[in-house]
């Protein structure tokens, strides 16, 4: 697919704009190109959007900076001469931005923005997945970093991996068989397992990992957790890489394919 430096250029602006990244929708029909981004530290994210899987929807975040002032950023090596760049950024004790989700009807070209449970300055929403009719979030409200499952008008608000523990990062979700993939160490913050959830919130917290990997593991998965690069060490092993696959039902931890 190509892409004009025509189609990029605003009305009555004489130059393109600068293209930041881009993603296709889920069906490869569309390409969605954003041209500034900010990196969420705690998710390692840097985009701001999320195509629906019918490919008829995005979900996208929009903060309000107005009580939050500029900070100035000095660029020394990408030049001969420094380079200023300004954005809006609150210290300790300021006021934080004001985060929410809009979800756009491609065809209306209309925005829906969604109820989030007390949401205020106080909170920020890193993360957003597409569940059917709801989207997943994560939140620390309880004081525990978790994931939510998020019902549209904002009225639905479940727990899927509830209890005294932090998860790291979600790795997949399988609408399909009803699965949310993380990884966690409830009991060990030094190690990572892969864990799933029921996004139904009927099971929560099932290890997938076997308890022979005692240790830090890490999972490159298929976008649906049918399988994935399982990477496993430990303070008395080097790290070693697996094929897995990771069964729907019946035996709930993960299964070696390949070494």
């Amino acid at each position: 697919m190509l892409v004009t430096a025509k189609q990029l250029t605003p009305t009555d602006v004489e130059t393109s704009l600068t293209i930041d990244d881009y993603l296709f929708s889920k069906d490869n029909s569309k390409l969605l190109i954003y041209t500034n981004s900010e990196k969420v530290w705690r998710s390692n994210s840097r985009d701001g959007f999320r195509w629906s899987p019918d490919s008829k929807k995005i979900a996208y975040w929009q903060l309000d900076t107005s009580g939050s002032k500029d900070f100035i950023m000095i660029n020394n090596t990408d030049a001969l001469y420094p380079i200023l760049t300004t954005f809006p950024y609150p210290k300790v004790g300021e006021d934080n931005a004001l985060a929410k989700v809009g979800i756009v009807n491609l065809a209306s070209k209309k925005t829906t923005w969604t109820k989030l449970p007390n949401n205020s300055r106080n909170m920020y929403i890193p993360r957003m997945n597409w569940s059917g009719n709801s989207f997943i979030w994560t939140s620390e409200r309880s004081g525990w970093r978790h994931l939510y499952r998020i019902s549209r008008d904002g009225k639905t608000v479940k727990n899927l991996t509830e209890g005294e523990f932090d998860i790291t990062s979600i790795k997949a979700v399988d609408e399909k068989s009803g699965w949310l993939y993380f990884i966690a160490s409830p009991t060990n913050v030094a190690q990572r397992y892969l864990y799933r959830s029921k996004l139904d919130g009927s099971q929560n917290n099932q290890r997938v990992t076997p308890t022979e990997y005692a240790g830090f593991n890490k999972y490159q998965m298929a976008e649906n957790g049918s399988g994935a690069i399982h990477s496993y060490s430990s303070f008395a092993k080097p790290t070693s890489k697996y094929l897995v696959s990771i069964p729907v039902a019946n035996k709930n931890v993960h299964e070696k394919k390949h070494t």
